[in-house]
């Protein structure tokens, strides 16, 4: 007993472990990140209960990660699409949103762009369903950036404008001038500088206001290299806007920034300054795209210097390297329609097959329902039957009921009375005899009928009847109906005949069948009759209201 107590107390503990992890993870995931995917990892996979426990653990490991490192590892992209799935089918808005925003992201960092756009485009609707506008703006931030990775330029723009309309509804200026920063960027990549300084002065003013440094180093870097491109150029500016960036917010110039002030060197003529700068661009190289911009920054400084070779090598060495991410961007997109159409031809297989078994679900159904509802109606022509055949049977019991009630009272009375003796029992003879002849024929109901309503109809129209009635009254109550016809004589006869009925203990059902007359009739002759006597003179009117109790 002891042995099988421990094992259901350890298949309870393996069943409440995961679930009070997950809720102690999301406890601490805001605050202490860390530990929560501490937790998390310490929850056995195997513990986990159902799809709806693993959607959990997945979409809160996923979160978690993402607060930890700032990216989400491309292994869970599998656990992802799983949670994001269940989630659209069983969770509310808000778990949508979760999910398929951190699997659209994953999606896009791993270059399957247009799965990406696809879970974005999700999380859209999800946002919108649960009013959670800041949750939109992050949405369609991030589908900006997935269009532009598509190099569909002005449907991210577009999303840019959207998320910075969305932030500044929800009140998040920090995201609202990063966001529209990057709008003030889009427009610079048009070729649109008016439109793209304006916004850079918007952003620039706010961000001097709210004191975000991040915010006004980045503007200032867009804002110099959007005067190098203005018609006239002005590299002074580009150099006092970069100066700020160095000196007044002690942040460090990329190589991007270094390949503007070599090109604003160059434009002021001074080749020596312009190499220097370059130099220290090269240092700072991190990226292919850094890279490729001081190629580019290398080909206009040596075309106004005049080294004429040097700045074709240069712009070979650009072009070269944009026909390259031409072409592997394309590879890429082919291999992914080829991998979305082969998957779409799948899911489209799948859909068939589903819809021709919910068709068979369906048909099956539909005979299931008309069976039904013929046994239904068979059923209740059954029910219909036997209720008309137990309304008969009652009414002949009732009848039977009556007939047996008169005999036990005619038999009561003949006992007073040695001259009714003879027929005390007739009726239930005459009844007997035809439940004897008729038993087990169609014949017995009717005339048990017949002999019952015929005994009641003697019963009302007889007058020997009513005399050896009112004589066993006589009998049995010391002359009760001689003395109500003799101190009450302006009694009608039928009270006489209501007061015999009574006395002689009928039921109220009885005397009303006997009488004819309705049972509320019946009542309210005798609520009468007792009034008459109580309200009498008669000498023993005692006697006689005790006979109606």
């Amino acid at each position: 007993m002891k042995r099988i107590f421990i094992i259901l107390a350890a298949a309870v503990t393996a069943c409440t472990t995961a679930p009070r992890g997950l809720q102690e993870a999301e406890r601490l995931l805001e605050e202490a990140p860390d530990s929560s995917l501490a937790v998390l990892e310490r929850i056995a996979p195997a513990s986990l209960r159902g799809r709806s426990q693993r959607a959990a653990y997945t979409l809160l490991h996923a979160r978690a990660e993402e607060a930890c490192f700032g990216f989400i590892p491309s292994e869970e992209t599998a656990a992802l699409e799983e949670a994001a799935e269940y989630y659209e089918a069983a969770g509310d808005a808000p778990q949508r949103v979760a999910a398929w925003y951190r699997l659209g992201r994953l999606q896009a960092a791993d270059g399957a762009l247009s799965r990406a756009i696809v879970s974005f485009e999700k999380a859209l609707a999800a946002a919108r369903e649960a009013k959670d506008i800041e949750a939109e703006g992050d949405v369609r931030r991030e589908l900006a950036y997935t269009y532009n990775a598509s190099l569909q330029h002005v449907a991210a723009a577009r999303e840019l404008y959207a998320s910075w309309q969305a932030y500044d509804r929800a009140g998040e200026a920090g995201k609202g001038r990063r966001v529209l920063l990057e709008y003030g960027q889009a427009w610079y990549n048009f070729e649109r500088y008016d439109e793209a300084e304006e916004i850079f002065r918007a952003v620039l003013s706010e961000a001097v206001a709210a004191a975000d440094t991040l915010t006004q180093v980045r503007c200032l870097q867009s804002y110099a290299a959007l005067a190098l491109e203005k018609t006239p150029a002005d590299p002074d500016l580009a150099r006092e806007m970069l100066g700020r960036v160095q000196d007044d917010l002690l942040y460090p110039l990329s190589s991007a920034d270094w390949g503007v002030l070599a090109y604003a060197a160059s434009l002021q003529g001074r080749d020596a300054e312009a190499q220097r700068c370059l130099a220290h661009s090269r240092a700072r190289m991190e990226t292919v795209g850094d890279r490729n911009r001081l190629r580019f920054r290398q080909y206009q400084v040596d075309a106004r210097a005049g080294r004429t070779a040097e700045a074709l090598k240069a712009l070979e060495d650009v072009t070269a390297y944009g026909n390259e991410e031409d072409v592997s961007a394309l590879r890429s997109a082919v291999s992914l329609a080829r991998e979305d159409y082969l998957q779409g031809r799948r899911a489209l297989s799948e859909e068939r097959l589903r819809a021709t078994r919910m068709g068979i679900w369906a048909l099956l159904m539909l005979a299931i329902g008309v069976a039904s509802t013929l046994l239904w109606f068979l059923r209740a022509r059954r029910i219909e039957a036997a209720r008309a055949l137990a309304e008969e049977k009652a009414e002949t019991e009732r009848y039977i009921g009556i007939a047996e009630e008169l005999q036990a009272r005619l038999s009561d009375t003949a006992r007073q009375l040695k001259q009714t003796a003879s027929g005390k029992n007739e009726i239930l003879e005459r009844l007997c005899e035809q439940y004897y002849i008729f038993e087990g024929t169609d014949k017995l109901q009717g005339n048990l009928l017949k002999e019952a309503r015929q005994a009641i109809e003697g019963l009302r129209d007889d007058p020997k009847v009513h005399a050896r009635l009112e004589q066993a009254v006589d009998a049995a109550h010391d002359g009760a109906a001689s003395k109500l016809r003799a101190q009450l004589p302006g009694c009608k006869e039928d009270d006489v005949r209501l007061f015999v009925l009574a006395a002689s203990g009928f039921s109220r059902t009885a005397m009303a069948t006997l009488l004819d007359k309705e049972k509320g009739v019946v009542n309210n002759r005798l609520w009468r009759l007792k009034g008459r006597i109580a309200d009498s003179g008669a000498p023993d009117k005692e006697l006689l209201a005790g006979c109606l109790d």
